[in-house]
Formats: C-alpha cells, sequence, structure tokens
C-alpha cells in the first residue's frame, strides 16, 4: 500500500514537472497554446486519479506548486511580448525613415534592414548581403568597413565611408554609428547601425501622401515626385504621355500649392517634409477591408438590447429571426458571446423562431461579476425574459453553456418548454468514464477556483493569440485539439462566424470564461426530478472535448431525454446540424 502511495507520488511529481515545462513553453510562444492544449492533456494524468481526486490536501498541494510555475511562465511570457511588441515598433519605425538602415553585429552579421537598405544592398555593386552579412565587394573597402565598426563599438564614435559603384562612378555612402538593440536570444549583443545613401529616389517619396499633404492632384503628385527623383520635366512628360506644357502648367499649380518658386526649392520643401516618411504604393499594406456585417436578419435595427440586473451590472443581448416567433434562448460556448449563432440566423425567420443570445456576465459586453453562482445565472435570465415580455421559452445550451442550462433549466420548472444541449459538459457529480472533470479540465478549474486573477491572464495570454492572427491560432487548435472539426471550419462562413464570436467574447479579457469554470466547480448536483420537460441532446462521436460517454451518461439520467449522436461529429458539429438541431423547437409542444 505504501509502495503503491510511493510509486504514484513519484508519477504525479513526473508529470507535474512534464506540466510545468509545458507551461513555460507556452508562455514563450502563445501561438502554441492549441498544441499544448492537446499535449496537457498527457501531463494532467494525475488529476485522472479519482485517489488523488479525493483527498483534497493532496490536491492543494499539487496545485500548490504548479501555481507559482504558471505564475513565472506568464510573467516570462508577457515580457516576452512587451519585447516583441517593442522590436517591431521599431521596426515599423525604420521603415518609414527616407534612408537605408542596416543594424549589424560586431562580425556585420544583419540584424534588421529597412526596404530601402535591402534594396540597396540588392541593386549596388559595391554593396551586397552575403548569407545574412553586409559585405563589401572591394577587399580594401571592405577591411575599412571592419575597422570602422571596431572603433565604433569600442569607443562609441560615428565614421563615415564613401564608396564608388564600380560601372556608373556614383557614390554610395556610408556612416557606421553605435546602436543599442534588443535581440531576443543574446541581449548583451553589441551592434551599430549603418545609414546607407543611395541615389534611387524614384520609390522614395510616396504620390499619395504628396497629394494629401499639399491638397496636390493626381498629376501634380507625379510632376512633384518626378522633380525629387531628377527628372526633368520633358522626361516627366514623356513619362506621363503629355506635352511639355501641360508639365510646366501643372508645376505652376503645385508651386502654387506649395508656396515656393523654384524647382530646387519645391524638392527642398518636398524632402523635409513628411512625404518621404510613407511607404512606397507598390510596398504599401493593402487598405484594410471595412468589416463585413453579420449576415444574420434582426428583429430591429440593430437586434441587441441591454438591461440593468438588479445589481447594477449591465447585461447585454441580441435577438435573431422572427419577432413574433417561438423564443428560444441560447447560452453561448466559453468561446462565444451575444454573436454567437452556430448555423447562421438565416433560417430563423423560416422555421419562425425568436433566437435570443444573452453575454453572459463578463463577455462581450456584458459586465463582469465576480463569484457568481448558478443562481446568479436564473436571476439574470429571469430578468432578461421579464424584461422582453416572455413567459414560457425553450432553452438550448451548447458545449459549456448547456452545463449552465441544465442547472438552469432545474430552476426554472415549467417557464423551460424544451431543454436543448448541445456537445454539453454534463453534472459533475456522473461518475466513470462520463465524468467531465477529468483529467485536464479538472486540472484547469482547479486553477481557476484557487487562482482566478492567474488563470484570467493565462486566458487573456491566448486570446491575444487569437485576436492577433485568427487563422493560424484555428489551424492549430483544429489540428492539435478536434481535428475531427476540420471538415466544419474548411468552411470559411463556419470560420468567419466562429472567429467573430470568439473576438466579441473576449473584447474586455476573459473574465466571463474564468467565472464560467469557478460556477463549474461550485455548481450544486441538479434535481433530475426537476427536469421534466422534453429534453434533446445532441452529441458529436469524435467530440475531442467533451467525450461521448457523458452524452451517453446523461441520457441515462434525465427522465425524459432524447439522444442524438452524430457518428462523424466533432466539438462544433452544430454549425452543420444547425437547421435539424432548431427543428427540434418548433414542433408542438
Amino acid at each position: 500500500m505504501h509502495e503503491d502511495q510511493g510509486d504514484d507520488s513519484a508519477r504525479h511529481t513526473e508529470q507535474l514537472s512534464a506540466l510545468t515545462l509545458l507551461m513555460y513553453q507556452a508562455a514563450q510562444d502563445p501561438e502554441r497554446w492549441a498544441e499544448m492544449t492537446a499535449l496537457l492533456r498527457e501531463a494532467a494524468i494525475p488529476f485522472e486519479d479519482d485517489r488523488l481526486y479525493q483527498q483534497p490536501n493532496r490536491r492543494r498541494r499539487m496545485l500548490d506548486a504548479l501555481v507559482p510555475h504558471v505564475e513565472q511562465a506568464l510573467r516570462l511570457g508577457e515580457q516576452m511580448e512587451r519585447t516583441r511588441e517593442t522590436r517591431d515598433l521599431a521596426v515599423a519605425t525604420l521603415e518609414r525613415l527616407p534612408i537605408g538602415i542596416a543594424v549589424v553585429d560586431a562580425q556585420l552579421n544583419i540584424i534588421t534592414l529597412n526596404r530601402i537598405a535591402a534594396g540597396a544592398l540588392s541593386d549596388s555593386e559595391v554593396l551586397s548581403n552575403h548569407q545574412g552579412r553586409l559585405r563589401i565587394n572591394n577587399r580594401r573597402q571592405h577591411q575599412a568597413l571592419h575597422e570602422a565598426l571596431a572603433r565604433c563599438l569600442e569607443q562609441g564614435s560615428h565614421h563615415a565611408l564613401p564608396l564608388t559603384e564600380p560601372a556608373t562612378g556614383v557614390t554610395v555612402s556610408l556612416l557606421v554609428c553605435p546602436s543599442r538593440t534588443v535581440d531576443m536570444e543574446d541581449p548583451e549583443r553589441p551592434a551599430a547601425t549603418l545609414f546607407i545613401s543611395h541615389s534611387n529616389l524614384d520609390n522614395l517619396v510616396d504620390e499619395t501622401l504628396l497629394g494629401d499633404l499639399y491638397d496636390l492632384t493626381p498629376a501634380e503628385s507625379k510632376v512633384a515626385k518626378g522633380l525629387v527623383s531628377g527628372h526633368t520635366l520633358d522626361r516627366i512628360a514623356d513619362d506621363a504621355q503629355v506635352a511639355p506644357a501641360t508639365v510646366r502648367a501643372q508645376l505652376k499649380s503645385v508651386f502654387r500649392k506649395t508656396d515656393t518658386g523654384r524647382q530646387a526649392e519645391l524638392v527642398s520643401v518636398i524632402l523635409s517634409g513628411l512625404a518621404p516618411l510613407a511607404p512606397c504604393p507598390a510596398e504599401r499594406a493593402p487598405a484594410a477591408r471595412p468589416e463585413p456585417p453579420l449576415d444574420l436578419p434582426v428583429l430591429d435595427s440593430t437586434g441587441g438590447g441591454q438591461l440593468t440586473t438588479r445589481d447594477g451590472r449591465a447585461l447585454r443581448f441580441h435577438q435573431y429571426g422572427n419577432a413574433d416567433g417561438t423564443p428560444v434562448i441560447f447560452f453561448h460556448s466559453v468561446r462565444g458571446s451575444r454573436l454567437e449563432v452556430p448555423g447562421g440566423a438565416d433560417i430563423l425567420q423560416e422555421l419562425n423562431l425568436r433566437l435570443i443570445v444573452p453575454d453572459r456576465a463578463g463577455y462581450g459586453l456584458s459586465d463582469p461579476l465576480k463569484d457568481r453562482s448558478i443562481d446568479d445565472l436564473v436571476s439574470d435570465l429571469e430578468l432578461l425574459t421579464d424584461h422582453l415580455g416572455i413567459d414560457r421559452f425553450h432553452l438550448l445550451g451548447y458545449s459549456l453553456g448547456g452545463f449552465l442550462a441544465l442547472h438552469c433549466a432545474s430552476r426554472l420548472g415549467d417557464r423551460v418548454q424544451r431543454l436543448g444541449l448541445v456537445s454539453a459538459l454534463g453534472p459533475t457529480h456522473l461518475s466513470g468514464d462520463a465524468d467531465p472533470m477529468r483529467g485536464l479540465f479538472r486540472m484547469v478549474v482547479g486553477v481557476a477556483d484557487r487562482a482566478p486573477d492567474l488563470m484570467e491572464n493565462v486566458l487573456n495570454l491566448v486570446a491575444r493569440g487569437l485576436v492577433k492572427n485568427p487563422d493560424k491560432h484555428l489551424r492549430r487548435f483544429v489540428t492539435f485539439t478536434s481535428p475531427a472539426d476540420a471538415p466544419v471550419f474548411a468552411q470559411q462562413r463556419h470560420r468567419d462566424a466562429y472567429v467573430k464570436a470568439v473576438k466579441e467574447a473576449y473584447r474586455n479579457g476573459c473574465q466571463g470564461f474564468v467565472e464560467d469554470l469557478r460556477a463549474v466547480a461550485r455548481a450544486p448536483e441538479p434535481d433530475a426530478a426537476a427536469l421534466t420537460m422534453p429534453v434533446f441532446l445532441w452529441h458529436g462521436e469524435r467530440d475531442g472535448q467533451v467525450p461521448v460517454a457523458q452524452a451517453l451518461a446523461l441520457d441515462q439520467w434525465l427522465p425524459n431525454s432524447r439522444l442524438t449522436l452524430e457518428p462523424d461529429g466533432g466539438h462544433f458539429f452544430v454549425y452543420d446540424r444547425w437547421r435539424a438541431i432548431l427543428t427540434r423547437f418548433t414542433e408542438p409542444v
């Protein structure tokens, strides 16, 4: 017995070490959280052990050992994120400067280049980027650059080197200056900045910005840019395929608008202004397209509404479909919000349904509520339905929203006509393989309950990665966590709907998610005898997040349920089966 306990303790220690390592890895690369989730399932094996879970003191010791490492990993992740943001800002600033800039180390290894420097190294016959190192294609001049760089790093001095292009005789100038730069791998790495002049100014000035700054027409902007590039009026006319007299007339207009009188004065004004600081048109990022409107029919001009709860919080909700239709309250998932309508709202009018989706406290635009419970959710639901003048309604819950809908329905009696649960987490008292509080989820709920602020910070880090690059995050999520859902998210409309709902869910952080987890941890067992309404269950047999055994156990436990299994369905099959699910609420009661 004691030997078994010793083996268990050693195994738990080993698993905890693996879990800690994974936390640090994920903190350094937020985009790996989806991958980490899959690996964490293995690392959370100790929490699968019912003997451990039934011993609060041992469980508490494990969480107490884990939490400091999570906090430290999170601080490391935040520090690295700030460093990345600082570096990205510095690089973006370098791109705006109207001169070639290269940051190099003592061996002339290139740390970063702006686009003008990269172009100069590509076009020049005397300078080049040779496998990531800056090189002068003249041994004597290259040695002079090395000596200047050494003095710069040692003494903090500045040095200028004139270089000559062999074929054209054009002079290229280098200015070597000391630099402080942040290197992720070696913060102490000495570096210098090289300013590189070049004779090709064709792409230096942005015509659009010239027009904005001086109120020039597109044709006048081309004339001004041509003069800055050193072109004659005749060449400008030839390039534009217009008469020289037309260009001279345009130049007079440019003089008037820029308050100049000579070509040299005009060039000086332009180069000393802001026009060179914008990226050239060929490299400018495409303008952001306006976000398409929600392709969701709604009840009024906004579809939304807000009410104030009894404790003074703002509770936001959205309505879709037919204002006179059968009311269905939808409890969104932990990745959702009032914008989560998994299969779209286009069929609601056809089915004569009125879908009402509230943001739970802390999600979207609803104010957060610390330490909220099932009682708080029931109170909010009663207030919402009273506000809308709805006496009886159907209740539909998805994923963890299904867990909450089940508990609410058990307390609202015959106000709930039908209850629908999709990919739903069930009551925590269910035992065996159907227990939703196993493994990773058991550990996450434990951390959320004991250290909610820490869990919120961890989830905020994940949410930032999602908002920054939703497509990449979703690809990783499907690959490592939910592979059965790949066909669902291969459809652009489903992918867009999912991302829109998630972004809104975490608009103000992840406190709502954390409080959902804490509510799960503290939820009492619901009363099965109170769940006399028809209950419809839908579950994917390949659900990687809530095992299908949970739905089977729920179906056995509920007194009046009907279970539909989707053989190839993952956790997100609801996006493809939305019509069939909603149709259940159109049948006569």
